[in-house]
């Protein structure tokens, strides 16, 4: 009886823990995302390599600059940075969806196609949590 006891407890304990790395892994990546892309039309706008970086990059770094600190409270675990982190994921899947489906999909487009796999695994791993480990 206290066997059962004690690995139904430890069995919470790693489940727990598991779904943490989950999400500090997920923290890192975003993080990553989101300081590499900020830095990039950073650099984009200061070479004046393209016309098209203007106002709407300048809008979108504000949604950047919240996932940096977003990241940052996922990776120490609050409950806001996952319910955020999601949202943010869902909205740049769903505009990645949305650029597949204008354009097309290209496979020359691999940091696109990423962010949208990124994206969709996010989802589902930050807005729907698991209840249980599995097996």
């Amino acid at each position: 009886m206290l066997e059962t006891s004690v690995a139904g407890s430890l069995s919470g304990i790693v489940g727990d823990f598991t779904f943490m790395k989950t999400q500090r892994t997920l923290a890192i990546l975003w993080l990553a995302s989101f300081i590499s892309g900020l830095y990039y039309w950073l650099w984009e706008f200061l070479h004046k390599s393209a016309p098209a970086y203007d106002g709407i990059h300048a809008l979108l770094s504000l949604p950047f600059l919240f996932g940096v600190v977003a990241s940052i409270f996922l990776f120490r675990g609050a409950k806001w940075g996952r319910i955020s982190i999601g949202i943010l994921a869902l909205f740049f899947g769903v505009v990645q969806l949305w650029d597949i489906w204008q354009k097309g999909w290209m496979w020359d487009k691999w940091a696109d196609n990423g962010l949208l796999i990124l994206s969709l695994a996010s989802v589902v791993l930050l807005l729907f949590p698991g209840r249980r480990p599995a097996a």
